[in-house]
């Protein structure tokens, strides 16, 4: 049996050691760190929808006049009261600062948020089933995309739309892409695990994420359709629409990756770095 078809326990716990002496010689305490996973999952899914909504705020506060004055780059400067969140993240000051600030302290606790994600499939009891085989293609092709949602993020905000907008169509494209096919996946891979059989709780999770790819998959491509669309044709109402439904993505891409968190109080991440004897390979521990 493969590594990846191992039954994981409840406390979704996989460890991995390597010693190279005795672990006698040091003590847990001293050498092991603990991550809370709350604030991980927080971190990892609160962070960008806080910040971004932060930064628009502060336009609407503080930098009213750009509001006012606002013009788009495209159809000869259509006039919006609504501009896209890639103005307030990427292009004004001191918001975009504020933005990458936040974006640097989500990054990290979101890598290790996709492996959470992806041992609580693993924890359903149709996980290890010999004829699994096609849950784990899935489980690899999610896993994958949650990276590329996550690097998507941050190419939209590296290559601002003041930067070079092709660019930045083109990662923000991914990332709305990849969120879809995230939130379908999710709802897919819970379902298939069976772990919505083990507890109730699970169930109602698996209802609510379901309502949300439902409701959000149209909003957010009515995001991109309605932008393609006022490219062609200019329209003011499809301008405002972009905006609005961009504001709204943003959200429910927070609020549905925050529905790990119904799951935190079994989630642990610990990791030790054990003190190495000259000539030798380092010792580490870690258990998510």
């Amino acid at each position: 049996m493969s590594k990846e078809n191992l039954p994981v326990s409840k406390t979704l716990s996989l460890t991995s050691k390597i010693f190279s002496h005795n672990p006698s010689s040091f003590t847990s305490s001293e050498w092991m760190v603990y991550f809370n996973s709350k604030f991980v999952i927080l971190a990892a899914t609160l962070f960008p929808g806080v910040g971004c909504y932060a930064c628009i705020a502060y336009t609407y506060i503080f930098q009213f006049d750009n509001i006012v004055n606002f013009a788009s780059d495209h159809c000869n400067g259509t006039m919006s009261y609504i501009p896209p969140v890639s103005y307030s993240i990427g292009v004004w000051k001191p918001q975009k600062f504020f933005w990458l600030s936040v974006l640097m302290l989500h990054v990290p606790p979101r890598i290790i948020y996709v492996e959470l994600c992806n041992k609580f499939f693993l924890r359903g009891p149709n996980a290890s089933k010999p004829d699994s085989y096609y849950f784990h293609i899935l489980l690899s092709i999610h896993r994958f995309l949650m990276h590329l949602e996550i690097w998507a993020l941050v190419g939209v905000s590296i290559f601002d739309i003041a930067y070079n907008f092709l660019i930045h169509a083109i990662f923000f494209g991914f990332w709305l892409a990849s969120f879809n096919f995230n939130m379908l996946f999710s709802v897919i891979l819970q379902y298939q695990s069976g772990i919505n059989e083990t507890d109730t709780k699970y169930n109602n999770l698996f209802k609510i994420k379901r309502f949300m790819f439902i409701v959000g998959c149209p909003i957010s491509l009515t995001a991109a359709a309605s932008y393609v669309y006022y490219l062609k044709s200019c329209e003011d109402f499809a301008y405002v629409t972009f905006a609005i439904t961009e504001y709204t993505t943003v959200g429910m891409n927070s609020l549905f990756h925050l529905l790990s968190y119904i799951d935190a109080d079994n989630m642990s991440l610990d990791i030790a770095v054990v003190p190495s004897i000259s000539g030798k390979v380092k010792n580490k521990v870690c258990a998510v």
